[in-house]
C-alpha cells in the first residue's frame, strides 16, 4: 500500500480544517477552541521545511514526536517494509506477538528514531538526498493514543509452567489465560526459556497477545530475590549462557537439600523431587514440597515451606544465584525490560528495600511488580509508592504456578492502581 509522507499528510489535515470553516464549522456551545501546542506548531514548520528538503527537518522531528509521546501521542511507523521499523520497533519476531487489533497502539518510539538515523547515516548532496530523507523519513504518522493502552485490560505478565516448577505445559498456561480473558501474557520460567517457544505458537493459535518472560533468581544481601525480563530476544548468547549458569547449581543443590531432610527423617527426597520435575535441570524447593505434601508430611505446598523450606529450617540450603548487576545484563543485553518481581514477599526491612530499589535503579532497572498474587492490599499502596518515587513503570503478574497451588488464577488480579505506567508501554 502507497504510504503517504508527513507533509501530504499535513496538507490533508490543513484542507480538511479549510472546507470546514468555509461551511460554518464552530466549536460545541461553551467549549473553547482547543489551542495549538507548541510540538503542533513547530509540526508544521517542519512539514514546510520537509517539502523543500530541508536536511535539518530530520532532527527536529524526531524532538517533536518526542514532545507528542510524553504528551500521550504514540509515534506511529508508516516506514517502508524494508526498513527497520516495519514491525513497530520490534525487529525480532521471537520478542512479542500481538493481536492485529492492538497493533497501532503498540508502536514503539524506536521506530520513529530508527528511520531518522537511516536517514541521517544516509545523506549525500542533491535532489535525490532529498527525496531519499523524504522517503526514509517522513513516512511517520503521530496518532492520538490514549496513555493507558485500553486493548490491554487484562495483562498477566509472571506465571509458570513444567519448564520449571508449573503443573501445565506452555501450552496449557497459554490456553487457560485465554479462556480467562488474558489478552497480553508473558510467561516467566524461573531461570529458562525453553517454553517460549511452544507458548508463542498457542498464544498465535489462540489469539493471545504474548511477550517473552523470564525470571532469573539472584542473590541481594545474602538474600534470594526474583527478577523478572521482559520483551527480550529469546536468541540472545549472553542471556542463554547467564542463565545456563544459573540452571547449573540446582541438581547439586537438590542434592544437599535431600542430605538435610534426611537428617528430620524424611527419605527418598531427592528422587520423589526429581520424578516431580518435569526439567530435572530446574528442580526447585516447589517439587520437594510437592513431594512431602505427597507423602503427608504437610497437608499443603505453603505448610511445606513455612515448615522446612525456607532460611532457618531444615531443609533449606543456601545457594550461589546470579548478582542483580549479572541479571539486569542479560535482560538489557538482550533488548528487555527488567522488572523486580512480587518485592512484598522478601524480607527486606524499609532501609534496605529503599536501598535496593535505589541500586536497582541505578543499573537501569525499568519497573516493579506492584500488582501480584502474593501482595495484600497495604503491599499494592506500599509499591505504587515506591514506583512514583523511584520513577518506575508497574507490572501486573499472578505468579500463577497451577490449579489448587496458586494465589491467584491467570488474569484474575485487580488493575494496576491509577496513575501509574503499566510496563507493557515499555515492551
Amino acid at each position: 500500500m502507497q504510504r503517504q509522507c508527513l507533509v501530504e499528510r499535513t496538507a490533508r489535515l490543513r484542507d480538511v480544517g479549510d472546507a470546514a470553516a468555509r461551511n460554518g464549522a464552530r466549536p460545541a456551545p461553551g467549549r473553547r477552541r482547543r489551542q495549538p501546542s507548541s510540538a503542533s506548531k513547530r509540526l508544521r514548520l517542519i512539514a514546510s521545511e520537509a517539502q523543500f528538503g530541508n536536511g535539518a527537518a530530520a532532527a527536529a522531528a524526531d524532538e517533536v514526536a518526542a514532545d507528542r509521546f510524553d504528551d500521550g501521542l504514540g509515534a506511529h511507523d508508516l516506514c517502508s517494509p524494508s526498513s527497520a521499523c516495519r514491525r513497530g520497533g520490534c525487529d525480532d519476531t521471537e520478542k512479542a506477538v500481538v493481536p492485529a487489533r492492538s497493533r497501532t497502539l503498540r508502536r514503539s518510539w524506536r521506530s520513529a528514531r530508527s528511520c531518522s538515523s537511516i536517514d541521517r547515516s544516509s545523506r549525500s548532496s542533491g535532489a535525490a538526498a532529498a527525496r531519499a530523507r523524504r522517503r526514509l523519513c517522513y513516512h511517520v504518522q503521530l496518532i492520538r493514543a490514549p496513555r493507558t493502552f485500553p486493548a490491554v485490560s487484562n495483562c498477566d505478565l509472571h506465571c509458570h509452567s513444567t519448564c520449571s516448577d508449573g503443573l501445565l505445559a506452555p501450552a496449557e498456561v497459554v490456553r487457560r489465560a485465554a479462556e480467562n480473558g488474558v489478552d497480553l501474557l508473558a510467561l516467566t520460567d524461573h531461570d529458562d526459556i525453553a517454553g517460549l517457544s511452544p507458548a508463542r505458537a498457542a498464544a498465535v493459535e489462540v489469539g493471545l497477545g504474548f511477550v517473552n518472560g523470564v525470571e532469573i533468581s539472584i542473590e541481594w544481601a545474602g538474600l534470594q530475590i526474583h527478577v523478572l525480563g521482559f520483551a527480550f530476544s529469546a536468541a540472545d548468547a549472553g542471556l542463554n549462557a547467564g542463565l545456563q549458569t544459573v540452571r547449573s547449581g540446582r541438581i547439586e543443590r537438590a542434592r544437599r537439600m535431600a542430605t538435610e531432610l534426611e537428617k528430620v527423617g524424611i527419605d527418598g527426597s531427592f528422587d520423589g523431587a526429581m520424578r516431580l520435575a518435569a526439567n530435572p535441570n530446574l528442580v526447585s524447593r516447589a517439587h520437594f514440597g510437592r513431594y512431602l505434601v505427597e507423602r503427608g508430611v504437610c497437608k499443603d505446598l505453603r505448610s511445606v515451606f513455612d515448615s522446612y523450606l525456607v532460611p532457618g529450617r531444615p531443609g533449606y540450603v543456601d545457594h550461589r544465584w546470579a548478582t542483580l548487576a549479572d541479571s539486569l545484563g542479560w535482560i538489557h543485553g538482550a533488548g528487555g525490560v527488567a522488572t523486580v518481581a512480587h518485592p512484598g514477599r522478601y524480607k527486606l526491612s524499609r532501609g534496605d528495600m529503599r536501598r535496593f530499589l535505589g541500586e536497582f535503579r541505578d543499573l537501569g532497572g525499568q519497573a516493579i511488580e506492584v500488582m501480584s498474587g502474593s501482595h495484600t492490599p497495604e503491599h499494592v499502596e506500599i509499591y505504587s509508592r515506591l514506583a512514583r518515587e523511584f520513577g518506575f513503570a508497574a507490572s501486573r503478574g499472578s505468579d500463577f504456578h497451577g490449579p489448587g497451588e496458586s494465589y491467584v488464577d491467570l488474569g484474575r488480579l485487580p488493575p494496576l492502581p491509577e496513575g501509574l505506567r503499566p510496563v507493557w508501554q515499555l515492551f
